[in-house]
């Protein structure tokens, strides 16, 4: 599945119970799990063939520090994939799904039917969802990239190292210390003292 369905899957169960915030970019973030060490891979090696994955059945313990919505949602994106071209679960390298059979995009993506109405669906859980929600997810979900981008050397010395340990900065970051809201009360008092300056 394409990477913006999934955050759109999030969007429509984030919509349908209703979750503030925080509980959105959470989910976000786990919708989105299985890919982040596809940078890392990318960035070290130049290779977006997948050549290594950290396949399925590993992702969820990475997400054993986020709870129960971080495995639910890693969840959310195995299953996803295994009916959009499948994934490799097991260690094997043996890929487990349906084939991915759809519209072309830019030559290396691919675009599967029954993906137009997640994606539709997914636009109008965003707008139920309002901008404040939307807008914090989506950098929860940049916030991702940017640890695994900084951490993408240790790739070079064991990839599975590298995921797990990027993953629980990511953790340390977003849920332990609320690095969003804290970046977010700053920004607020500048803008306060700027205006009463």
């Amino acid at each position: 599945m394409l990477l913006p369905m999934h955050i759109f899957v999030a969007y429509l169960i984030g919509a349908w119970r209703g979750w503030d915030r925080k509980l959105l970019g959470l989910f976000v973030i786990a919708n989105s799990a299985p890919d982040y060490s596809f940078i890392q891979m990318l960035i070290t090696t130049g290779d977006f063939t997948r050549t290594f994955f950290n396949h399925g059945a590993i992702s969820f313990l990475y997400m054993v520090p986020f709870g129960p919505l971080g495995i639910i949602g890693n969840g959310f994106h195995l299953i996803a994939d295994f009916f959009t071209g499948g994934i490799p679960f097991l260690p094997d390298g043996i890929w487990y799904g349906l084939p991915r059979i759809g519209w072309h995009l830019w030559g290396k993506f691919i675009l599967v039917p029954w993906e137009v109405p997640i994606a539709i669906a997914g636009l109008y859980a965003a707008y139920k969802l309002g901008t404040g929600r939307i807008l914090y997810s989506l950098t929860a979900f940049l916030l991702g990239y940017a640890v695994f981008i900084a951490l993408s050397p240790l790739y070079l010395i064991n990839p599975f190292l590298s995921t797990a340990f990027s993953f629980l900065v990511l953790w340390y970051l977003y849920e332990k210390i609320s690095i969003l809201d804290i970046a977010e009360n700053r920004i607020i008092t500048r803008k306060v003292g700027g205006a009463k300056a």
